[in-house]
């Protein structure tokens, strides 16, 4: 009986502990994998050319850069300064060229997990004649001494001994080309590599030099991100929002974009594991982050979104292009045709873009005019899903009438105006969105009619007249109530 009662006790005490196993394999499983970029990439950067210049180009690019990394977060920088430290510290200096052998070396001494070797290709300031000087022979004489004025005042203003070597010091041309390699420390093998190029024309040398840095910049924000790509997890899902490793601590900010992707798939052919790789799901935006996690509206999702799915960075700018039928409900005379549109920021909360229509109009005189226009507009969703969303918007427009006068010439008439809209869109697939419209437009009223009369030589000006009209102008007028319906195709 004492054994039996010993061996129901041992059952009772392993299913006491089943409850704890199953908790600890719990947290386990939302341990961050190693997938996910949540561990900063140590990051050596260095120009191959070294300088005790302070205002070296090779430096100054390489500063550029180094800020940069170290803005986006994702990156622990080791620039020429923390190397000098560490080289000093072992008795090592750091002067000359340095080749790619070299920097691996320097990497390994400091540390690093990757190294970036950045060479100028190309650098090169020089003054040239502004746009004015070319055209001196179109300007009249009192013109031409104004000119004159102006420019010897400037030259006063900035001359130096320097600065008169080059007759244009005022209008410098700046061109820089470089090249950034990453280079991977264990192995020395280049990883990846993009090419900035970017220039500038105006202001004196400081100046020029200045913008186009500043040009450079900006493009390598872009291509470092690419570097290296954040990779998150869905922690939680709810029906408009997702919620996401990874926060400031990594660079993640308020109205970054991250693409939803289903888990990825492993088959065995012929003995062989092949990874598929998961589809995407959707597409969602920060809205708030914390150190280590951040919460993400679902702007759309074509398939659903569960936890545990991975999430990529996105570092496109998502446009989208749009084709459909706008037709006038209520105005004095029909007006109707086709729009073509191309929209920016096309899932974001606000959004920008154009639209060239191409419609017919009946005028005062029942005749049909060919009425091409043009819109620019921008716009706010106010209120979002993941599969529908309401929006408002204002375009601004150009309209332009085509027809023939009394006296059989080809004559135009200009109609501006400006248009609010509530629009409606309904999302179809993962590119793919109906849209339906209703606005009010403001003006798209004229009755001047002009035609150009072209010169018979090239020495005389071309010259527009009224056109001829026996029985009174004919009035356009395309105001008032009208619908759109179209497509809406999403460029990912």
């Amino acid at each position: 009986m004492k054994k039996g009662v010993q061996v129901n006790r041992m059952k009772l005490h392993i299913k006491s502990f089943i409850p704890l196993i199953f908790f600890l394999c719990v947290v386990a499983g939302q341990e961050t994998s190693s997938d996910i970029t949540d561990i900063k990439q140590r990051l050596l950067i260095i120009p191959t050319e070294i300088n005790d210049e302070e205002k070296s180009v090779a430096n100054e690019v390489a500063g550029i850069i180094s800020d940069v990394a170290t803005s986006l977060k994702r990156f622990e920088i080791i620039d020429r300064n923390d190397l000098e430290s560490i080289l000093a510290e072992q008795s090592l200096q750091l002067s000359g060229i340095i080749d790619d052998a070299q920097v691996v070396e320097l990497g390994r001494i400091a540390s690093a997990d990757e190294a970036l070797l950045i060479r100028v290709l190309n650098f090169y300031q020089h003054g040239v004649p502004p746009k004015e000087e070319t055209e001196e022979e179109e300007r009249g004489f009192f013109e031409e001494i104004i000119l004159t004025v102006a420019k010897e005042a400037i030259k006063s203003a900035f001359r130096s001994k320097e600065k008169e070597e080059d007759p244009y010091y005022y209008n410098i041309q700046t061109t820089l080309s470089v090249q950034v390699k990453m280079i991977n420390i264990e192995t020395g093998k280049s990883l990846d590599s993009f090419t900035i190029t970017t220039g500038h024309t105006g202001g004196n040398l400081g100046r020029s030099r200045a913008v186009a840095m500043g040009q450079l910049k900006w493009q390598a924000h872009v291509k470092m991100k690419e570097f290296y790509t954040l990779t998150s997890k869905v922690i939680s899902v709810t029906r408009r929002e997702a919620l996401l490793f990874l926060g400031s601590e990594m660079g993640v900010k308020t109205g970054a974009l991250f693409e939803i992707l289903e888990p990825d798939e492993i088959r065995v052919i012929d003995d062989n594991e092949i990874t598929i790789p998961g589809k995407r799901a959707g597409i969602v935006e920060v809205t708030g982050a914390s150190v280590d996690a951040n919460r993400s509206t679902i702007l759309r999702n074509w398939r659903p979104i569960r936890e545990g799915y991975r999430a990529l960075e996105y570092q496109k700018f998502p446009f989208a292009f749009g084709l459909g039928y706008t037709h006038n409900y209520e105005t004095p005379y029909p007006y109707g045709g086709l729009y073509l549109g191309l929209m920016g920021r096309a899932i974001q909360r606000s959004f920008w873009g154009i639209n060239l229509r191409l419609c017919m109009t009946e005028d005062s005189r029942n005749g049909s005019d060919f009425i091409p226009g043009l819109s620019g507009f921008g716009g706010w969703r106010f209120l979002r899903t993941s599969h529908f969303s309401f929006a408002g918007r204002v375009d601004l427009n150009l309209d332009l009438a085509f027809r023939s006068d009394d006296d059989n010439h080809n004559v135009t008439a200009a109609a501006f105006s400006a248009s609010p809209i509530l629009e409606l869109e309904i999302l179809l697939s993962e590119t793919k969105d109906l849209v339906f419209g209703v606005g009010y437009r403001f003006g798209g009223k004229s009755s001047r009619w002009t035609y150009t009369v072209t010169p018979e030589s090239d020495d005389e000006d071309s010259i527009t007249k009224s056109a001829v009209w026996n029985n009174g102008a004919p009035e356009i007028n395309i105001s008032g109530l009208f619908f759109t319906f179209g497509m809406k195709f999403i460029s990912f």
